[in-house]
């Protein structure tokens, strides 16, 4: 995952064959909250997703405030598939 100069996420090899992904765990700026795993101990630490976010940005800025406190976030591959867009209707 990378942020743009806009702000917006931008993912790395989406859509590209899985003989094309990183196979490293690897250290990132932030996971999606739909492939993300955390201990209700950090989340007690860091008070929770911020209710001012409604869609989007909630997981990155839990991320960015781990990372401020000295935590890493990694990326593992092949954890999670994720197979489209599910949280909305298209329509």
């Amino acid at each position: 995952m990378l942020i743009n100069e806009l702000g917006y996420p931008r993912e790395l090899r989406k859509g590209k064959p899985a003989e094309n992904q990183c196979l490293d765990v690897t250290d990132i700026l932030y996971a999606k909250g739909s492939a993300m795993l955390t201990s209700k101990k950090l989340l007690d630490e860091l008070k929770g997703f911020d209710p001012n976010y409604f869609y989007e940005y909630d997981d990155t800025d839990i991320c960015f405030r781990a990372i401020k406190r000295g935590y890493k976030v990694k990326f593992l591959p092949i954890s999670v598939i994720h197979h489209g867009h599910g949280s909305f209707p298209k329509d």
